[in-house]
């Protein structure tokens, strides 16, 4: 289970996807301003890839206590975070 989400603020990160029956295979760029780490921690799943920094980054970090704090004050967000989820999860799949 994801236990952060990250908020990219600077620099770039890449997304990688494996799996035990297929090579791992680069699915995304990331760039600001932009999330990762919003599957698990609305879902609760386990990861489903992997994401590692392509240059220099700078991130803000939410644990879940956190995150759901900022989900009370800006329901809004959830609609948002909602669209993300779903436009990427054919990608991981």
């Amino acid at each position: 289970m994801a236990h952060w989400l990250y908020i990219l603020t600077q620099g770039q990160a890449e997304v990688w996807v494996e799996s035990d029956d297929t090579p791992r295979r680069h699915v995304a760029l990331l760039e600001p301003p932009n999330v990762f780490g919003e599957m698990g921690m609305m879902t609760g799943e386990p990861r489903h890839a992997t994401v590692s920094a392509r240059t220099d980054v700078h991130c803000y970090r939410l644990d879940k206590a956190g995150f759901e704090l900022v989900l009370h004050a800006r329901p809004e967000l959830a609609g948002a975070l909602a669209q993300v989820l779903s436009a990427r999860a054919p990608g991981l799949a």
